[in-house]
């Protein structure tokens, strides 16, 4: 691969590692940790309050994780130890799809949440995983 190209894949590293310090450890002790059991509540799929808090602790965790085999594979892309499009391709059409999904979810209160740190780190790590992965193709 040429310089550009694996410039391009350490800069979606970097995103990608990032997402995984704001999501997996901000995020856990802004969100996950203040979000009690007697918060909650028993569901017929899960089962009581505590198992409806694992379940959900499951769900994000499995999110960072898959910033962080992301992040990995981008590494590896960077290195010149992995080679071809598919990869970064797909990652990069993941880390959209997190976007669409973050911004159809957040609806008409994305100018708000925009003004908010953990909003903005999202937008900026997804976009720039996104970009940054298609143009180390190119």
């Amino acid at each position: 691969m040429e310089n550009s190209s694996e410039t391009y894949f350490l800069l979606a590293t970097v995103a990608d590692f990032t997402a995984v310090i704001v999501h997996g450890i901000i995020g856990h002790r802004v969100l996950m940790s203040p979000l009690t059991r007697d918060r909650l509540f028993p569901t017929r799929a899960f089962g009581d309050e505590d198992m409806s808090w694992r379940i959900f602790a499951v769900t994000w965790h499995v999110v960072t994780a898959a910033y962080a085999s992301s992040g990995v594979a981008l590494l590896l892309l960077a290195l010149g130890l992995l080679h071809g499009t598919s990869l970064p391709l797909s990652l990069s059409a993941m880390h959209a799809t997190f976007l669409i999904v973050g911004v159809s979810i957040v609806g008409r209160r994305l100018l708000s949440a925009l003004r908010r740190p953990i909003p903005i780190m999202f937008a900026i790590c997804m976009t720039t995983v996104c970009v940054a992965g298609w143009l180390g193709t190119r």
